[in-house]
């Protein structure tokens, strides 16, 4: 069991504190780990408030989405630091809302995540200072992260993905006077009721376009996609786990590649818009321990908002 409490290399974590982790793990399957005490080999050591579950967790469910090693699941949230390793003691007391990309890698995948009573994170996954939290804020980096994406994506426009971030993503390009167009291999229904053209066979879709953009994680829509249409520029999310781009040779040096990080140059007053817009189809759903947690995943629909009472 301390397996999932140490660092890469598996080597002990430098402090412990006399707090008890409760956590949902993914090892193959998922299971509950009850450990009485909770590493610190982080920046933050915090509590988890609001934690989203959605896309990222069904695919690592499913199997579409491998782990090296056995981790916590929940990339995004809303958060309380509790207390901070070394320096930094201004975040101490405060809520946050957490991002899933950070300088290791995405928070849930690559290092332990939010489905816990307490956590290790590094500074880099802290993104806004929320003094009055609320659940939808738990979303609010994915819709940074989509605007991002928005911002920098010319028309003709074809978004790859139904999730969440490719909603995200088609509500922010809409409210920037773009009507994107959606290729989806699975759960078109999402896109087509809030009035997106969506197809789901590439032959249906036009050949030429400005803007692919690729928000899921499922390897054959890529591909069918980049190799079979022309286009100039790709855009591709971490979220998407792009680990290789699937190019005739022929294109290679024919257009633009960009990987989106950190959101800087989203418009704030239309992720605002768009929150509200999603708000009605994520469930929220309040436990008093985070054991009741996992008869919540998988996750239907646009995703689920979990309440960590407890």
């Amino acid at each position: 069991m301390p397996s999932i409490l140490t660092d890469s290399a598996q080597t002990p974590l430098p402090r412990c504190h006399e707090l008890r982790l409760k956590a949902i793990v993914y090892r193959g399957r998922l299971e509950v780990v009850d450990y009485p005490a909770v590493p610190a080999s982080e920046d933050l050591l915090v509590k988890p408030l609001y934690v989203y579950v959605g896309d990222v967790e069904n695919a690592i469910i499913k199997g579409t989405l491998p782990l090296v090693k056995p981790v916590i699941l929940g990339s995004v949230g809303v958060v309380k630091v509790i207390e901070v390793l070394e320096g930094w003691t201004e975040y101490t007391g405060k809520t946050y809302s957490v991002t899933p990309i950070g300088s290791i890698g995405i928070l849930g995948v690559h290092l332990n995540g939010l489905l816990t009573s307490y956590v290790s994170i590094p500074r880099s996954y802290i993104d806004e200072e929320l003094p009055q939290p609320t659940p939808l804020d738990s979303i609010k980096p994915l819709a940074k992260h989509a605007g991002e994406i928005a911002t920098i994506s010319e028309e003709p426009v074809l978004v790859e993905g139904c999730g969440i971030l490719g909603i995200l993503v088609g509500l922010l390009l809409r409210r920037a006077g773009i009507e994107p167009v959606y290729y989806c291999e699975e759960r078109a229904g999402r896109a087509s009721a809030l009035g997106f053209n969506v197809h789901s066979n590439v032959g249906s879709l036009g050949t030429k376009w400005r803007t692919i953009i690729l928000t899921s994680t499922s390897t054959s829509s890529k591909y069918a996609l980049l190799w079979g249409l022309e286009y100039s520029h790709v855009v591709i999310s971490p979220l998407s786990f792009t680990n290789w781009v699937p190019l005739p040779l022929s294109k290679v040096e024919s257009f633009k590649l960009s990987v989106v990080t950190r959101a800087e140059h989203y418009n704030a007053e239309h992720v605002r818009s768009v929150l509200k817009d999603v708000a009605r189809n994520i469930k929220v759903i309040s436990v008093d321990d985070v054991e009741k947690a996992l008869g919540l995943l998988p996750t239907r629909g646009l995703g689920t908002v979990i309440a960590l009472k407890g």
